[in-house]
C-alpha cells in the first residue's frame, strides 16, 4: 500500500478462500498502516503544546486565540472529529495572529511581534 493510496479494499465477489484470503490481507495492512498514522498523529499532537511554547520563547507568536487552539488540539486526544475542528481553530488563530502586525499589544500578544507575519 503506498501514502495516498484510497482504493477500495474489495476484489469482486468471494467465490474462493484465495480472494478471501486477499481482501483479509488487505484489510490487515491497512489497519497496521491506519495504526502508525494514528500513531504519528498523537505524538505531533502531545509535542505541539512545547513546540509552541518553544516557538513563543524565541520569538514567535503568542496569542490566547493560539494558545487556547493549541489546547484545544491536545484535548481533542484521539476523537478525529474534535482534533479536525481543533486544527481549524489553530489555522483560524494563525489568520488572526498573521492580520493584527500593529495592533499585537491590544489582543494581549507576548513576544516579538515579527513572528505574527505570514511564513
Amino acid at each position: 500500500m503506498t501514502q495516498g493510496d484510497n482504493t477500495q479494499i474489495s476484489m469482486g465477489d468471494l467465490d474462493s478462500t484465495t480472494v478471501l484470503r486477499g481482501e483479509v490481507e488487505q484489510t490487515q495492512a491497512r489497519i497496521e498502516a491506519a495504526e502508525i498514522l494514528a500513531g504519528m498523529l498523537r505524538d505531533w499532537q502531545k509535542a505541539l503544546p512545547d513546540a509552541y511554547a518553544s516557538g513563543a520563547a524565541t520569538g514567535g507568536p503568542q496569542t490566547l486565540a493560539l494558545t487556547t487552539a493549541i489546547d484545544a488540539v491536545v484535548e481533542a486526544g484521539p476523537d478525529s472529529e474534535g482534533f479536525g475542528q481543533a486544527l481549524t481553530d489553530v489555522r483560524l488563530a494563525c489568520d488572526q495572529a498573521d492580520a493584527f502586525g500593529d495592533t499585537a499589544d491590544a489582543v494581549g500578544a507576548t513576544g516579538h511581534t515579527k513572528g505574527f507575519q505570514p511564513a
